[in-house]
């Protein structure tokens, strides 16, 4: 009844959906408080390294040849984090902020490389703050967020091609989708729009 990025995860959901269906059944999601959830409620909220994914520093590297070295690394740990001063989703000894979306973003030329779940987040609160900075996001042409991406592009875009390296977690794992992970990357500006 809902939407998900994952085409694995849609599959299931209809294989589901059409195995209740042959045998008439009615299926329907409800909540349950944490309190009466623990175990699954501690498990969607945990952050595991290997969820936790960078760009590697080649690439990286020719971004800023290309656009510049970024001021600050909006979405990072002290891991992963691609420039001096970033902000962490969580506590980090070396975040200068806990979640970027608490701060003003537009008296830094930023660096982005967000999970993709939030790309359409990222890229209005861009539109928001008037901010410049480097964007790395998935280079899907179908999301609904794309157009708006493409819009504010005020630089030539990148396409970083699937590498095994290309993406990777705090443990060095590759990315396990990534012989299908096409990269856009370019500079994007809110200053401009209405």
């Amino acid at each position: 009844m809902g939407g998900t990025f994952s085409k694995n995860l849609s599959l299931a959901a209809k294989e589901i959906w059409t195995w209740c269906e042959e045998r008439k059944l009615w299926i329907f999601a409800s909540y349950i408080s944490s309190k009466d959830n623990a175990i699954a409620d501690f498990e969607s909220r945990r952050l595991e390294p290997e969820t936790e994914y960078e760009l590697n520093k080649a690439s990286f590297l020719h971004l800023c040849r290309e656009f510049g070295d970024p001021e600050i690394d909006l979405f990072a740990s002290l891991s992963n984090a691609k420039c001096s001063c970033y902000l962490s989703w969580k506590k980090d000894p070396g975040s200068i902020a806990v979640d970027a979306f608490t701060i003003n973003w537009q008296k830094y030329f930023f660096y982005a490389f967000p999970p993709f779940s939030i790309i359409l987040r990222v890229i209005r609160k861009i539109k928001h703050d008037k901010a410049t900075g480097i964007l790395v996001v998935l280079n899907w042409p179908s999301q609904p967020w794309y157009p708006l991406f493409k819009n504010m592009l005020v630089s030539d875009m990148i396409i970083l091609e699937p590498k095994h390296n290309l993406i990777h977690s705090s443990s060095k794992e590759h990315h396990p989708l990534w012989q299908q992970l096409f990269l856009a990357a370019g500079i994007l500006s809110g200053k401009l729009l209405p």
